[in-house]
């Protein structure tokens, strides 16, 4: 294809800062200056980056409520005496539930690197758009050096891969479309790495390159420059601070009149609380489908059954957490090990099945009797049980725990 460049021999252009190269110039940088870069597993079909949201529903291990909590406690009364079998066993109970993230993430003129527990490292593709035209895409929700983030789709101009990569696609029809739009840029992973390459792309388009991290980005091991707040590092005699002041312009609407985006990173944005309410209301709804799955399925009476349900119905229709609380420790008592465990892992697949086919779950309730709400609500006042029955702080406590550390990493 003519639009495919091989970077792997290219010297890196240097683009000089000022006519001497000592003096920084403030407005040096503009937005034509700024590229968008993406590292992904995903081919962007169309030329188009989708998102979460609109093209698929993540599936991880969820935040199992006061049903996960009782099960791993019977699992530990049985096997943490012995071995640490436990820990495996806990792993197959887990509940699987939907993680909605309906945002889309780049960086400015640079690699994101690692970030807590997310691994960017060496994924097929990277992806380029220019800053400018995406100013007026009106998903973008937030301006950032090292988060900038769409709510929709995002239109990219050109993309990055290794040979290999390049070698197994360029004749599939899937891609030859999107690759004929596309400027491709490929090179040898056996003599550069992926952030070198980028950093390769972004000077032979004339563009700086900076080194990205969390706290902002940099063009000199650890110094970093924050773009949150206006500061004295914005004076600094170098690259990344004078970027990080023309992006700080632009998100508060001095650099280009009227345009303004949301001025926190994406744990604190709107979409970001929404989506936690998301998560927690499909937790727990999922939380109890799974427990009227096990009652259903279970080897009790028909009569047993029939007397937990009612009893479940009554106490989240009552708001009663304590009730709820209660009522579930009854069912896992009567239920085995083996059991729980074999219901569990049955519901889950049908659960992932679900989500893979784009359709809503079998419920194990009757919906027109609980209000989800109600559940919820319920499920909030579980501070009332941490008082009135010392057997469940441990558990409670750790499942908060896990439930933060769980939404700060999205």
């Amino acid at each position: 294809m003519k639009n495919v460049i091989d970077i792997t021999n290219e010297k890196y252009i240097n683009v000089s800062i000022s006519a001497n190269n000592e003096e920084i110039k403030i407005d040096k940088y503009s937005v034509k200056d700024c590229v968008l870069v993406r590292t992904t597993t995903g081919f962007p079909t169309n030329c188009i980056v989708e998102t979460p949201y609109n093209n698929k529903t993540v599936i991880m291990n969820g935040i199992s409520t006061i049903l996960g909590i009782e099960i791993n406690k019977k699992i530990r009364e049985m096997y943490e005496p012995l071995s640490n079998e436990f820990k495996e066993i806990e792993k197959l109970t887990e509940l699987k539930y939907r993680n909605l993230r309906p945002t889309t993430h780049f960086c400015i003129n640079g690699l994101v690197t690692n970030v807590e527990a997310n691994d960017f490292t060496n994924r097929e593709y990277v992806v380029f758009s220019e800053l400018e035209p995406q100013l007026e895409n009106e998903s973008l929700e937030s301006l950032r050096a090292e988060d900038t983030y769409f709510s929709n789709n995002v239109l990219i101009s050109k993309i990055l891969m290794s040979k290999e990569q390049y070698e197994k696609i360029k004749d599939n029809s899937k891609y030859s479309s999107t690759l004929e739009n596309l400027q491709v840029f490929i090179y040898d992973s056996t003599l550069l790495n992926q952030q070198e390459a980028v950093i390769k792309v972004l000077h032979i388009l004339g563009k700086d390159a900076f080194i990205i991290n969390s706290y902002g980005l940099s063009d000199q091991k650890f110094n970093y420059i924050k773009g949150e707040i206006q500061s004295d590092a914005f004076n600094l005699p170098n690259k990344a601070s004078q970027m990080a002041k023309l992006i700080y312009d632009i998100r508060i609407g001095k650099e280009i009149l009227g345009k303004t985006f949301a001025f926190e990173p994406h744990m604190g944005s709107d979409i970001q609380a929404n989506e936690n309410k998301l998560i927690y209301e499909e937790g727990i709804e999922e939380d109890l489908n799974h427990t009227f799955y096990l009652i259903e399925n279970s080897s009790m009476s028909n009569e047993e059954k029939k007397e937990l349900k009612e009893e479940i119905y009554l106490s989240i229709n009552n708001n009663s957490g304590t009730k709820l609380n209660k009522i579930i420790k009854k069912l896992i008592s009567k239920l085995s090990i083996e059991e729980i465990i074999s219901l569990t892992q049955s519901f889950n697949q049908q659960f992932i099945q679900s989500i893979e086919n784009y359709q809503k779950m079998t419920l194990y309730y009757d919906v027109d009797r609980v209000d989800i709400i109600d559940l919820i609500n319920t499920l909030d006042n579980y501070d009332d049980v941490i008082f009135d029955d010392n057997y469940f702080d441990e558990e409670y406590d750790d499942f908060l725990d896990e439930y933060t550390d769980k939404a700060n990493m999205l």
